[in-house]
């Protein structure tokens, strides 16, 4: 559940990048999880998702919202792989 505050929505598209290109956003986004085996050997390797780290949530292909305090650090992800995005500010009573 989301706490009361000042949120920032971001709607996104992706159609301009390379596969690898949304790749690796999805993965800053969204975090990963990887589990492989080598010669028996189990490895496992996890990262969090910016959105999980700042608190927010996916609200669906293409859009999330994050707390407008971090509004700063998505805004200066999306202008670093040149990702096309609007923003709305909301706030939750």
């Amino acid at each position: 559940m989301l706490a009361k505050g000042r949120y920032t929505i971001f709607s996104f598209t992706l159609v301009n990048l390379r596969q690898e290109e949304k790749m690796i956003l999805k993965r800053i986004l969204y975090g990963y999880r990887t589990e492989k085996m080598v010669k028996g050997k189990r490895y496992q390797s996890e990262q969090q998702g910016v959105v999980e780290e700042r608190k927010g949530t996916s609200l669906g292909k293409g859009a999330v919202l994050i707390p407008a305090a971090y509004a700063n650090v998505l805004r200066g992800i999306f202008r670093k792989h040149k990702v096309q995005y609007h923003t709305i500010e909301v706030m939750k009573a």
